[in-house]
């Protein structure tokens, strides 16, 4: 999907002419105590390490919610399926009797259980299972669509996401009155994820990286995508609404020597999308090394064939971060990259 490159030309014009340059890394460097550091991004078409295969059966669906409301907003649907067994990427292959010639509601809901939900409307949280649960579709219940998409998710205490990651979206799709009707849906992970990659570029000496900190990290994001789509079919956003949050600084303990020349992997980072923020106050990245933390770094934009950069001030769902650090003596240098990361579809239903 090409999530955070449609966003950009829409926040960020000028950088339409290097969207397509493919995936590319800048170096910036930047030492403790000092206060000159830049990351630079280039946003591109292309993959890179983070965004291929999921990592881990936790980007994947291991369990699927569809609810399917009428044109009048009433549950003819709500079913759940457990692919715990063979966690997928693609589910397919179920039949779901409708009514015809309407406009379908389809709400899909992977990874639930565990998961707390908020409704700003009533200040309330619970279970999202129960909540879903809840919606009777035999008895046909009118279902409120603000009130759903209005619903957030929480971060753990740690600030970050629960895993298996919530994948989600809503769907409007008519059938008519022919026997039978098929198409796929895609659904979006609720969360970023920042894919770390730490190596001692020092011949000599060992280092040992004590942790690695982020700022501007939301605490918590909406369940369903408050989103713009350039088509039905929604493998692509246009523009995005973060539910209103405060950034807030995140510390990811590493604890590692790290020999010369060796290369660590830190375990994929969830985090959820947003907050939006401003060029004063930009996403940043420090790290504390040999017991020194460095300054912040800032996370800007590299614009082609200038020396302009744009600070870093959002951040979309379903969207991979990819810093490779490089360490050399008493610096860094960091080399970030933001691309899509890999969307889920969900092939259903034959509709009669």
């Amino acid at each position: 999907m090409k999530l955070f490159r449609k966003i950009t030309t829409l926040f960020f014009p000028v950088l339409a002419a290097v969207i397509s340059a493919g995936c590319s890394d800048r170096a910036v460097t930047g030492e403790p105590g000092s206060d000159t550091a830049m990351l630079n991004i280039r946003l591109s078409d292309g993959t890179s390490r983070g965004d291929a295969d999921p990592a881990n059966d936790g980007e994947r669906i291991q369990t699927l919610r569809i609810i399917v409301l009428d044109g009048d907003g009433f549950a003819e649907h709500n079913t759940l399926r457990d692919l715990r067994t063979n966690p997928a990427m693609l589910v397919s292959g179920i039949d779901l009797p409708v009514k015809s010639d309407d406009l379908k509601t389809i709400i899909f809901v992977a990874n639930e259980g565990g998961k707390t939900i908020a409704d700003p409307s009533t200040g309330s949280e619970e279970s999202l299972s129960d909540f879903l649960e809840a919606i009777n579709a035999p008895a046909g219940q009118w279902v409120d669509i603000s009130r759903l998409r209005g619903l957030t998710l929480q971060t753990r205490p740690d600030g970050c996401m629960d895993s298996p990651l919530a994948i989600t979206a809503i769907h409007n799709y008519y059938i008519g009155t022919a026997p039978n009707y098929s198409a796929v849906f895609n659904i979006h992970r609720a969360a970023a994820k920042y894919s770390v990659s730490i190596v001692n570029s020092d011949p000599l000496n060992s280092h040992t990286l004590n942790s690695v900190s982020f700022d501007n990290i939301a605490t918590r994001e909406y369940l369903f995508p408050e989103a713009d789509f350039s088509n039905d079919s929604q493998d692509a956003i246009v523009a995005y609404r973060p539910a209103q949050t405060s950034g807030k600084e995140l510390t990811v303990t590493v604890g590692r020597e790290i020999a010369p020349g060796e290369q660590i992997d830190l375990p994929p980072i969830y985090l959820p999308e947003g907050p939006v923020t401003t060029a004063e106050a930009p996403y940043r990245l420090c790290l504390t090394l040999d017991g020194i933390r460095t300054a912040w770094a800032t996370i800007s934009y590299a614009i082609e064939g200038s020396p302009a950069t744009v600070p870093m001030t959002d951040l979309p769902r379903n969207t991979n971060v990819t810093i490779d650090i490089s360490l050399n003596y008493v610096s860094f240098t960091a080399g970030v990259t933001v691309c899509p990361w890999q969307t889920s579809t969900i092939d259903i239903p034959t509709f009669n």
